[in-house]
């Protein structure tokens, strides 16, 4: 009787140790780790050889050939490489970033990004300097608003920039020879980005807020359109417009 109290203590023992010595395995603090990845405050792991910079990136575009990305931050677009962000490329946008947006042209002599403030920001790209250039507002000229450009299309040519407009339902289309707006073509609600088909005759918008609501459907109204929702609330249809 005496040896199993004796052998009781000892694996209880042995078992609150190994408790302590996993728990202590397990805390992780945040920051770069042994293998080279990186631990942020949310918890997430960030792959090891990533490129690190203040801020939070809203989009990036690939320069056409290959050798840097652009990066569209918070206030800001600037170039990266494999070696990291390359010194004396900051271009301010003169108000946040938006949602998204951020395009090359062909030839990668001119980059263009969606602001925040209903702007777009034309920047010129040579001696792997980034500077800021024209800006142009996507919307008639009469109209009131903000139209809230996001996604970006353009044409190969470099003569003709497409602009999803969340807040005008719209694409709008701008002359970059002119940087004037020429016209702007309906979508359904809340068009978040815009594509043009291999042949550029034809754009196609994708739609955060779906098709536009026949009389029976249920809806909610959410940034100025008239969302298709589910009885919950949810927004119950996506869509894709030309």
């Amino acid at each position: 009787m005496s040896n199993r109290y004796v052998i009781f203590p000892l694996v209880a023992g042995i078992v609150a140790v190994g408790g302590i010595a996993l728990g202590r395995r397990a805390v992780v603090h945040m920051g770069k780790q042994p293998d080279g990845t990186f631990v942020v405050s949310s918890g997430q792991r960030i792959e090891a050889g990533t490129i690190a910079f203040d801020g939070r990136p809203v989009d990036l575009a690939l320069h056409p050939n290959g050798s840097v990305v652009a990066v569209l931050g918070q206030n800001k677009i600037f170039l990266v490489n494999k070696s990291g962000v390359i010194a004396n490329t900051d271009v301010p946008l003169g108000a946040g970033a938006s949602s998204q947006g951020l395009i090359w042209n062909t030839t990668g002599t001119r980059l263009y990004a969606s602001v925040s403030n209903g702007t777009i920001v034309e920047a010129t790209y040579e001696n792997d300097k980034l500077e800021k250039a024209r800006t142009f507002t996507p919307k008639p000229a009469d109209a009131k608003g903000n139209p809230r450009p996001a996604g970006l299309a353009l044409t190969r040519d470099g003569k003709t920039l497409y602009a999803a407009c969340i807040d005008r339902n719209a694409i709008a289309e701008l002359s970059l020879e002119s940087g004037q707006f020429v016209k702007e073509y309906k979508s359904e609600n809340l068009p978040f980005d815009v594509k043009l088909s291999t042949h550029e005759s034809m754009l196609l918008a994708s739609n955060w807020g779906g098709r536009i609501a026949p009389e029976e459907d249920e809806t909610l109204e959410a940034a100025g359109a008239v969302i298709v929702v589910r009885p919950y609330g949810g927004t119950a249809t996506g869509s894709v417009s030309r």
